[in-house]
């Protein structure tokens, strides 16, 4: 597998942003995944970015990225937000109807209720599962 170091610029300073990896055929095509075309097409979005300086930062062909640009319109490419923080909030005065105490993930219009008992992972997939489908 290649992988390919990236510098970005963010507010005029250039650094490290990650690695993008990608996979090639026998013929010598990149093969990217599906969370590096997200990553790459939300650049692209950003305001005041150009298609064109985009692709060159990441060695593809402009046509391409416009190509992932309208799948990601439609629908068919999922775009990838880099990982954040979101405020908990955990309320602890239980109602006689609700002993257990909960935990609420509100993303969007989707609100998930769960016990306080519940492992982490678990709440860490249910939220990247719902961010998936936004």
């Amino acid at each position: 597998m290649a992988v390919r170091v990236v510098e970005a610029e963010r507010d005029g300073e250039v650094g490290f942003a990650g690695r993008l990896g990608f996979r090639r055929t026998r013929s010598g095509r990149r093969l990217w995944s599906d969370a590096d075309k997200g990553r790459i097409v939300r650049e692209s979005f950003a305001a005041g970015a150009v298609v064109n300086d985009v692709a060159r930062r990441h060695g593809i062909a402009p046509q391409q990225l416009t190509h992932w640009r309208r799948q990601a319109r439609e629908g068919r490419l999922v775009l990838v937000e880099e990982a954040s923080f979101v405020p908990l909030e955990i309320d602890d005065t239980a109602t006689p109807p609700e002993p257990v105490p909960m935990i609420e993930i509100a993303i969007g219009r989707v609100v998930v209720r769960t016990s306080a008992s519940t492992p982490g992972t678990r709440i860490a997939e249910i939220a990247a599962a719902l961010e998936a489908r936004l």
